[in-house]
């Protein structure tokens, strides 16, 4: 009798997960630049006069005008990726940022800020030049909201408090670039600030591990 012999071939699809994690959590005055993040290796001010700091294991602008912002310097896998962070405002006059797919020097990426009057606004620079590509009102940053930007080709969408708010389709950034943060034209207060920021690499397809039979 011939004997069937069934061999299995195991094989993975690539690993995932956060490649950034930091709950800024330091000695208050520390500027964001001297500070190591959880997961990553350092932050860098890519771009603007204006200092990020801690304080309270938060970060906040230290002046009363001007831009800042920061990327982490580890790279994602590809350029589809989310990164997160937890936004505070006392009120409606300072803008918290996050940012992704961002070059070095933070002039071309995406980025969602809170806009003040209770809106959020997502909207992307190329070379400097910015373009706002959606904007929803509501979920006011008085309260602590939970802000990701997703990345997925040329579907770019914003997530406040884990409900999808801004959806768009758009290729005006596709290098993978950089995770960060930053603020645009913020007040010095301590009461505004950014807290528990991840970037993290988008699933594959499939993330079970899959396999092939072979019957000889």
């Amino acid at each position: 009798m011939r004997k069937l012999l069934l061999v299995l071939f195991l094989f993975s699809v690539p690993a995932f997960g956060q490649f950034a994690s930091d709950t800024f959590t330091d000695t208050d005055g520390v500027h964001l630049e001297a500070h190591v993040p959880e997961v990553g290796t350092s932050w860098a001010h890519a771009r603007g006069t204006t200092d990020l700091d801690i304080n309270t294991n938060h970060i906040y602008s230290t002046v009363s005008a001007g831009i800042a912002y920061y990327v982490v310097n580890d790279a994602p896998a590809t350029a589809d990726y989310d990164p997160q962070a937890d936004f505070y405002c006392v009120g409606n006059n300072v803008t918290p940022i996050i940012v992704g797919r961002a070059s070095s020097d933070a002039t071309t990426a995406y980025g969602v800020r809170f806009s003040g009057a209770n809106t959020w606004t997502l909207y992307s620079w190329v070379a400097g030049s910015v373009s706002t590509l959606g904007t929803y009102a509501g979920d006011n940053c008085t309260t602590t909201q939970t802000v990701k930007l997703e990345m997925r080709g040329t579907a770019i969408k914003v997530f406040i408090g884990g409900v999808e708010r801004i959806s768009v389709t758009n290729s005006d950034v596709t290098a993978a670039g950089k995770a960060g943060v930053g603020t645009y034209y913020s007040y010095v207060n301590t009461g505004y600030w950014l807290d528990n920021f991840s970037a993290t690499d988008a699933p594959p397809a499939s993330t079970a591990r899959k396999q092939r039979a072979v019957i000889f």
